[in-house]
Formats: structure tokens, C-alpha cells, sequence
């Protein structure tokens, strides 16, 4: 189940309805930030109020882009329905959408706090979305669903998640890195947000093929 969990997750980035949600998100999640840019030039007094009005809100921004992204994603994930939609939000409730959000933000929060581990590159961020992913899956199994994989498992899909990520990255930077030479400052940056979440996506794309394994979706 360890080779077929990995095979499932890589025909995840195969999709480029994945692709173009991650880049959307990437993109959204610098949004608020771009907003501040834009103050700052025409007013460093105004940028140094709305950051401080907006500080609590832009540590939450983030995070919650990337719960929505990933109920979004959920179907195609999961599920491997090929559509990317909303809708699919619509089928928890009100508490169950608070419970995926908590879920996420706790995971985050957990093991972003211990040393050393939570500055170990996007693993905070991976544990965030392995965590929207599992709670979505109990919420919709009703319970019934196997989310841990154990530790050497779980360790031995972290690896090879990273090592698919780093070689992703390291393909997709190099074209990136020519366009950045003739690109302006502003579209670089742009472009380099979405290329930022690739390596905790590949990762989760493989424990999200190991949930299928493990439930028999």
C-alpha cells in the first residue's frame, strides 16, 4: 500500500485544475499584503495604521486560504472527482466548517511552537492541510475513516514527498528563474508565491493518496 499510496498521490499533480488552485491561492494569500505594498507608497502613515488594524487578520489570512483551497480541492484529493467547485463546501455545516478550520490552525500552531521541528521548512504548513484533509475525510465517513498512518509510514511518505517536491521545484524554478531576467520586480514576486507551496502540496497530494489506499476510496 506505501508505493500505490505514492503513485495515487503523484496522479494528483497531474490535474491542472490542482495546478491552477494552488497558484490561485498562493496568489491570493499575498493579496492583503500587496494591499499594505500599495499603502506604503502612497502613505506611510496610512500603511502603519491598517497594519496595525489588520495584524491578527493577516496571521488568520493565510491559514484560511489554504482550509478553502483545500475543501475545494477535497473532491479531486480525496475523492478524485474531476471538478473543481464550491459547492462542495456547502454539504458540512456551519460547526463542521469551524472544526475544519480549528483543526487546521491547531495542527499549524502545534507544530510550529516545538524547536528546532517547527522551523523545519513548510512542515507547519503541511501539517495544517494533512489536517483540513483528515478532518474533512471523518466528517464525511462519519467517523469511520483511517487518517494515521503510523509513524514510519507516515515518515516514509514524508520523505519521498519531499524529495518528489524538491525535484518539482528545482524543474519548475528554472524556466522561473530565465522569465524573473525579463520580468519586472512586482511579476516576479508574483509568479514566486504559487512556486512557495509546491513543496508542502507534493507532500500532501501523497497522504491524500494514502487515504484513498487506506479507505478503499
Amino acid at each position: 500500500m506505501f508505493f500505490d499510496s505514492i503513485a495515487d498521490g503523484v496522479l494528483i499533480l497531474t490535474y491542472w485544475r490542482f495546478w491552477a488552485t494552488v497558484a490561485g491561492a498562493g496568489i491570493l494569500s499575498i493579496s492583503p499584503f500587496l494591499l499594505l505594498g500599495i499603502l506604503t507608497y502612497r502613505s506611510e502613515i496610512a500603511s502603519s495604521a491598517a497594519g496595525c488594524l489588520l495584524a491578527p487578520f493577516l496571521m488568520l489570512w493565510a491559514p484560511l486560504v489554504l482550509t478553502t483551497m483545500l475543501i475545494v480541492l477535497a473532491p479531486l484529493m480525496i475523492f478524485r472527482i474531476d471538478e473543481i467547485s464550491l459547492r462542495f463546501a456547502f454539504l458540512f455545516s456551519y460547526w463542521d466548517i469551524a472544526k475544519i478550520i480549528l483543526s487546521g490552525l491547531v495542527a499549524m500552531f502545534a507544530v510550529a511552537v516545538i524547536p528546532i521541528v517547527g522551523r523545519i521548512g513548510t512542515l507547519p504548513l503541511f501539517s495544517q492541510a494533512a489536517a483540513v484533509l483528515a478532518t474533512i475525510l471523518l466528517i464525511v465517513s462519519r467517523g469511520q475513516a483511517e487518517v494515521w498512518p503510523g509513524f514510519l509510514t507516515g515518515a516514509g511518505l514524508a520523505v519521498v514527498g519531499s524529495i518528489v517536491a524538491t525535484a518539482i521545484f528545482y524543474v519548475v524554478m528554472l524556466p522561473f528563474a530565465a522569465l524573473s531576467i525579463v520580468a519586472n520586480e512586482a511579476a516576479s514576486f508574483l509568479i514566486a508565491q504559487p512556486l512557495g507551496l509546491i513543496p508542502a502540496a507534493v507532500p500532501v497530494c501523497i497522504y491524500a493518496g494514502w487515504l484513498r489506499q487506506a479507505n478503499g476510496l
